[in-house]
């Protein structure tokens, strides 16, 4: 797809920390990521829009590597110290499921520092 990987595991290789700490056990199954890097909005929904487009330029590769077993996933992970909140409209997630790109959210929070 032409970009460089933020990070990857490769099936059967000692399990490690980002920071590179051994841990127990080898990796069940070949991992890549790139990280599109903190929103340039305040709403998620542009940033998947935005990237659909991207990954439509690469169906080809897209279509072939989920049709050989990969899996390909949006994984947004959201801190918040207040109220966050963006929807995903029917029509992104229908988008989404078309390139059989799959979403997970993971959201993190935190009191805000007056309480």
């Amino acid at each position: 797809m032409n970009v460089e990987a933020t990070g990857y595991h490769e099936v059967g290789t000692p399990r490690v920390t980002p920071k590179g700490k051994a841990l127990e056990g080898f990796y069940k199954e070949t991992y890549w990521f790139y990280n599109f890097g903190a929103l340039s909005s305040d709403d998620a929904s542009l940033e998947i829009e935005a990237a659909n487009r991207w990954l439509r330029d690469r169906k080809g590769f897209l279509s072939s590597f989920i049709s050989s077993g990969g899996k390909a996933q949006y994984y947004i992970t959201v801190g918040a110290e207040q109220h966050y909140a963006f929807e995903l409209s029917q029509g992104l997630i229908k988008e989404c499921a078309e390139l059989g790109v799959g979403l997970g959210l993971e959201f993190f929070f935190e009191p805000p520092l007056d309480e």
